[in-house]
């Protein structure tokens, strides 16, 4: 989680992304997104996207840490070649699914305005 100020302009505009852990190419993102005005603040949820960078196997050969320590890239695996929203963790590999699985949305970024 980050909470933390960031320094913004007039007319400035959010883009953000960060990759789902126990996934080998879940990720979050937003981009171009309006910043508040007037000292309110503006709240943007967010749905995991499925990167299409490699085949979603499951398996933990393929899954970098938390729950596996698989490896990090497989340059070989050409994957679905597209990105969509991700299904999240189906129980087809070595992750439990009710340990695991979550449900879109899966993030909530709100942006306040500060002095």
């Amino acid at each position: 989680m980050f909470d933390g100020i960031i320094h913004a302009k007039k007319n400035d505009h959010l883009c953000f992304g960060a990759m789902l852990g126990n996934t080998n190419d879940a990720f979050v993102a937003l981009m171009g997104m309006d910043l508040p005005k007037e000292r309110r603040s503006v709240t943007y949820i967010a749905p995991a996207y499925d990167a299409g960078t490699e085949i979603n196997d499951e398996s933990c050969a393929t899954l970098p840490d938390p729950a596996c320590s698989g490896e990090e890239l497989s340059p070989d695996d050409e994957g679905e070649g597209f990105v969509t929203i991700h299904n999240g963790i189906n129980g087809i590999g070595g992750l439990d699914v009710a340990a695991y699985d979550w449900l879109n949305p899966v993030a909530k970024i709100v942006i306040e305005q500060v002095r």
